[in-house]
């Protein structure tokens, strides 16, 4: 499960932490993980013709083709000022388009929809038959009044751990409830709702970073270089420069950090997509009115 992966650093040996970095590197370095023995290794192969006495080298960043994207993910090997050099673009308006880009899964609403969120009641004489993921709620939710399912399809209760995503199925079953609505990743994804309200202000340099109540936030899937830069500047006008670092969609603090170390935060942008928070974290709740 998600929730319980772990990121795990290691080094290379003597001859593969000697090799140095170069943007034209004549070796490629990847991971092969023996899962029979729990043994890791490091496989190199030369990406162009190599004779006796030349030297090893390889891109320490890998994958990263953007110019300002590079020159910030070489800073915990190659420490520089980079406010001078670093763009201060603000990221464009995010569209539906853009979450395929970053590998999440579109909801399937239906143009006919309209009344989604209108579903009526649950009509049933017996136990309520439930589906689930989560084995908590099978194992002490125990009242007479319900029963668990194996299958989703029959229940009148989806009740899961996962994203819920084709909400137009409802239509054909409007006696199921299901403990989702519609887009609400909107805001109980911490990058989403970062962004939703970052898209609705913007200061007086033209940077989108959200109404004053939202802390500083960064993306770091997408502005790694912006954040850099905002901190370089943070640095050099001696602001508070402590930084939260969460998963997007994790809890119970699984891969959180805080640090005021810009080649710490860097790293861990290696390790799954990561959002920043400047000092506070905040959290929102949503009560329903009896």
């Amino acid at each position: 499960p998600l929730d319980e992966q772990d990121t795990i650093w290691y080094v290379m040996d003597e001859f593969g932490s000697r090799v140095q970095h170069s943007d034209q590197p004549s070796f490629k370095f990847t991971l092969f993980l023996d899962s029979t023995k729990g043994i890791a290794y490091t496989l190199m192969w030369p990406l162009v013709q190599v004779d006796c006495e030349d030297e090893a080298t390889r891109d320490y960043v890998m994958g990263a083709g953007d110019k300002d994207l590079r020159s910030t993910r070489l800073l915990p090997w190659f420490y520089r000022d980079v406010t001078a050099l670093l763009t201060n673009k603000p990221l464009p308006p995010r569209t539906m388009d853009d979450l395929d880009s970053e590998g999440r899964c579109d909801e399937i609403i239906g143009v006919e929809d309209e009344g989604v969120d209108d579903i009526g009641t649950v009509s049933c004489t017996g136990p309520w038959t439930v589906y689930t993921d989560m084995e908590l709620l099978k194992s002490f939710m125990t009242l007479a009044e319900f029963s668990f399912t194996d299958d989703m399809d029959s229940a009148d209760i989806v009740w899961i751990a996962g994203h819920f995503r084709n909400f137009s199925e409802l239509k054909s079953c409007p006696h199921r409830y299901v403990n989702q609505f519609p887009f609400e990743s909107v805001l109980t994804c911490k990058d989403l709702l970062a962004r939703v309200c970052q898209d609705d202000a913007v200061n007086d340099d033209g940077d989108r970073r959200g109404p004053d109540w939202l802390p500083l936030s960064f993306n770091l899937l997408l502005e790694l270089p912006q954040f850099a830069r905002a901190f370089q500047l943070r640095e050099q006008q001696s602001k508070d420069n402590y930084w939260i670092v969460k998963p997007w969609n994790m809890g119970r603090s699984i891969d959180m950090h805080v640090t005021n170390d810009l080649v710490k935060i860097i790293r861990l942008s290696e390790t799954g997509p990561k959002v920043l928070y400047s000092t506070m974290k905040i959290k929102l709740k949503l009560i329903k009115d009896q």
